[in-house]
């Protein structure tokens, strides 16, 4: 599958906030000689070592969650970074997709939350929903592992019978 334009997709070292993370909070680790003890939050990577205690940090990546989730119910455009309309659009479909599950725990008041009013706090509102959603095993998965990178992902149905663990098994047998 390919992305939409709008949907950036590139590797995390040519993320602007590759060196924020790594100045904050010492991650992500980039290679056997990279040391640093006493890190203040440990990194996830694992589906099956979901924290219960502690501090700990995962990878999310906004702009693909919301691309997976809203995909099928919303053809463009996905320029909600660059364009008001489109994020206030976007945002509604957004609802539309995660309401049911916010309900069955208990969080409406999620719909109530103001629009944001701009891409930075749309962001940070996918960002939360990924990890609300994943702690209480409602539809979001840790894709990867701690060799290839991990990150959170709604789990929807891809093409035919294929799951995104399917094709990141694929993936990964490839490279």
């Amino acid at each position: 599958m390919k992305v939409p334009k709008g949907i950036s997709m590139r590797g995390y070292g040519g993320c602007p906030h590759w060196t924020i993370s790594r100045s904050l909070i010492g991650l992500p680790r980039v290679g056997p000689y990279d040391q640093a003890d006493n890190l203040p939050f440990q990194l996830v990577t694992s589906q099956e070592a979901k924290p219960t205690s502690g501090r700990h940090v995962v990878e999310v990546h906004p702009a693909l969650a919301l691309w997976l989730w809203c995909r099928r119910a919303h053809k463009g455009p996905w320029e909600y970074k660059k364009n008001e309309e489109d994020r206030k659009k976007l945002w509604q479909v957004l609802l539309n997709q995660v309401l049911p599950a916010l309900e069955t725990l208990r969080l409406e008041a999620f719909k109530d939350i103001p629009e944001p009013s701009n891409d930075d706090q749309f962001d940070a509102r996918i960002s939360w929903l990924l990890g609300t959603l994943w702690l209480n095993d409602m539809g979001v998965i840790l894709l990867g592992d701690a060799d290839s990178g991990a990150m959170l992902v709604p789990d929807v149905p891809l093409s035919g019978k294929k799951t995104l663990h399917d094709e990141f098994r694929s993936f990964v047998q490839v490279r």
